[in-house]
């Protein structure tokens, strides 16, 4: 039954020769009915029957009602039926057995099954949510420190020797995979690739003379009418000239390579993150020019004590969260590794190994040098599980609302893990057992609590 249907009427068919002197108390008054108020005379009857379209009684005053006055009570807490019962018992002096057979027992028997019916009402209409205390199965797992870093980072060095002439690209600024990040003066490289290009020239012409004379002098050796040494002599100019073009051909090709090392070009797209010239400096080569990374690939670089070194080179499965400092409780991002990369040896003074996790490349909220958490994967386990909703914080005191079996509200302390287990529930390490309720809506249940605490000492009270 429904709260909305929970109604007793309760109709007068008599008239009242005077009002009774008592005065109805103000919660009473404040409530808009009033029982057992004026019945003087034999024939009165109070008749309980479910609610329909009644006149409900707008105030309370000590005169008595009018014919066929209505009354609408709803029995909707233990204080109205504690203040029915008060009422029940002071009128029980102002009437005679006889009175009190026909009249206040029709009333007891109908109180009786406000009993039961608010108590249905009060256990199907609680007014939040609740969630049983479980055991599951869960993973085991080890929590580490983690930094994120670039895969492709690189400090760009000189090539060649030169002044800088231009700048393209500062700090923070995005760059694509060739682009000229900066130039140099190019004077000295020009006039060496063009010394190399006349040198070649010139030997391939050498190489020309030398196979013409080679031609000669293999006629006239022929006819035998030169020695076999001046033969020899010829070939072996001929050959020596082919490797003279040789040698000027690779000349020319370092002179080019010289010229194409004053444009500096980005060997990949990313950022630049520092500058380490100015134009007009004088650069050699191997002096720093700028440093960027990519984007594109990124990792997480951890460190795992040796006593779970084991699990986490077998299990090979780790996800890296990144938590808002603001927020501690509350997650920014969280990715699955796609790799994980163990160390084969641990560090002499801290005893630990490195281990690198690649991350996908859709990770928007990721960049080199941030911290995040690394949770690597180490078994199973079975674990008492609480919805983190249910869980409050009352200064130092972390607890939960209790529900019982009779729907009775309880504020409970607990012990929970910190670390959120499949997205929205906490470890119960301390205060819950298995099949518990908790109430998901602590505010709820806290007025909840405090109303079924003030029915307790006013139904004592009464009593």
């Amino acid at each position: 039954m429904t709260r909305s249907s929970a109604r007793v009427v309760f109709h007068t068919k008599c008239r009242y020769r005077k009002p009774v002197n008592r005065q109805v108390p103000g919660a009473a008054r404040r409530e808009g009915w009033f029982p057992f108020q004026g019945l003087q005379r034999r024939n009165c009857l109070f008749n309980g029957f479910p609610s329909g379209e009644t006149r409900k009684v707008s105030a309370v005053s000590p005169k008595a009602p009018t014919v066929g006055a209505s009354l609408e009570i709803a029995p909707l807490s233990l204080r109205e039926r504690a203040l029915q019962l008060s009422f029940l018992v002071s009128s029980i002096s102002a009437f005679s057995m006889k009175h009190y057979a026909r009249v206040a027992l029709p009333w007891l028997v109908v109180f009786t099954a406000f009993t039961g019916l608010s108590a249905t009402a009060r256990a199907a209409d609680l007014p939040f949510e609740m969630a049983a205390v479980s055991e599951q199965t869960v993973a085991e797992v080890y929590v580490a420190d983690a930094t994120i870093e670039a895969v492709n980072r690189a400090t760009i060095a000189a090539e060649t020797s030169g002044r800088i002439q231009e700048i393209y690209f500062d700090v923070d600024d995005e760059v694509k995979k060739g682009d000229i990040l900066l130039r140099f003066s190019d004077k000295e490289q020009r006039a060496r690739l063009a010394q190399a290009e006349a040198r070649l020239r010139e030997a391939e012409a050498r190489q020309r003379e030398a196979g013409a004379e080679q031609q000669r002098v293999a006629g006239v050796f022929a006819k035998k009418l030169v020695s076999q040494s001046a033969m020899d002599k010829a070939s072996a100019n001929l050959k020596a000239a082919k490797q003279r073009v040789v040698a000027a051909r690779a000349a020319m090709r370092q002179a080019r390579e010289q010229l194409a090392y004053t444009v500096v070009r980005a060997p990949y797209a990313g950022i630049v993150v520092e500058r380490h010239v100015e134009k007009g400096e004088m650069a050699r080569p191997g002096t720093p020019l700028m440093t960027g990374f990519s984007l594109e690939h990124l990792r997480a670089s951890a460190s795992v004590p040796q006593n779970v070194m084991s699990a986490v080179r077998q299990i090979r499965k780790a996800r890296i969260f990144l938590r808002d400092p603001l927020k501690p409780g509350q997650r920014i991002a969280e990715v699955a590794a796609e790799k994980v990369t163990v160390f084969p040896f641990a560090d002499e003074k801290s005893h630990a190994f490195k281990v690198r996790l690649q991350l996908p490349q859709d990770h928007a909220a990721y960049y080199p040098g941030m911290f995040v958490k690394a949770v690597f994967d180490v078994g199973n386990a079975q674990k008492l599980l609480v919805p983190a909703q249910a869980v409050v914080h009352r200064s130092e005191v972390t607890a939960v609302y209790v529900v019982d079996e009779n729907d009775r509200v309880s504020f409970r302390q607990v012990r929970v893990g910190g670390r959120l287990i499949h997205g929205d529930q906490l470890e119960a390490l301390a205060g819950l057992n298995a099949g518990e309720r908790v109430a998901l809506d602590p505010v709820h249940a806290g007025v909840v609590l405090k109303e079924q605490r003030a029915a307790r000492v006013q139904g004592g009270n009464a009593q």
